[in-house]
């Protein structure tokens, strides 16, 4: 029969037990860690959709203004064409009075009326053309700021991108390191019960555990860290802090 008396103290598996709980609190971080990588990238991809709606804008606002443009341009170009006419029938109506009897006055005054007619047109066409010149600058204004703000969206979005391809890497590496600690705890409380080469395991079990687990020194700095209630969140702060990074 095997003497397991001194198991009854716990000592043995202390080292055990510290493997376990750290491969719990890791478990526990990488968790963490997804679960803000997941809001992350939901953040990112909410970013991506302003980044297309305010491009989506700012070329339906270009657009606008180009239309706007050629619309100004166009009536102002009408404008001129009617100045040209108006100073025809006034170099007409210049030489109708140097020229006729005053008999054909009535003619002269009617060339002279149509070329104020023309030119009280191209006022107003004028003015006209100006405001939507003026319009289709606002709106070019516009667009612009939409454009400015899409590209600011599409940075922001991938800054986010790259932080949750962080926090996915560190949580991946996290969930490693409980997987090799959660290896270690399973191997050390099998080589304290007992194994083939020492079926009665024993008290000094731990301390003679074969590569890679020989050598292995209690690290009490971590154990009080990790039963820190404020360090899960601390890792939010300085990612380093989980102990994770390869």
């Amino acid at each position: 029969m095997c003497d397991n008396s001194c198991l009854n103290n716990n000592k043995p598996t202390d080292k055990c037990k510290y493997f376990e709980r750290k491969a719990l609190k890791l478990s526990q971080i990488a968790e963490a860690l997804g679960v803000k990588a997941a809001k992350k990238a939901k953040e990112a991809r909410v970013l991506g959709m302003e980044a297309k709606n305010c491009m989506r804008c700012a070329y339906e606002k270009f657009a606008k203004a180009q239309a706007l443009f050629n619309e100004g341009n166009e009536i102002l170009s009408k404008c001129q064409c009617l100045s040209k006419k108006a100073a025809i029938f006034n170099y007409k109506a210049v030489k109708c009075y140097a020229n006729c009897p005053v008999s054909c006055f009535e003619n002269c005054r009617q060339l002279r009326c149509n070329a104020s007619l023309l030119n009280k047109k191209c006022y107003f066409l004028r003015c006209e053309g100006t405001k939507v010149l003026a319009k289709a600058a606002e709106v070019q204004n516009e667009a612009i700021c939409y454009q400015t703000k899409a590209i600011e969206y599409m940075e922001a979005e991938k800054t986010a991108w790259k932080e949750y391809a962080d926090l996915v890497n560190e949580s991946q590496c996290c969930y490693e390191k409980a997987a090799y600690f959660s290896n270690k705890a399973m191997n050390c409380y099998a080589y304290v019960k007992g194994s083939s080469s020492n079926p009665c395991g024993g008290c000094n079990g731990c301390e003679n555990v074969p590569t890679p687990y020989s050598n292995v020194e209690f690290n009490e700095t971590f154990e009080e860290n990790f039963e820190s209630s404020d360090y899960v969140s601390s890792v939010f702060e300085n990612i380093n802090n989980t102990g994770c990074t390869k």
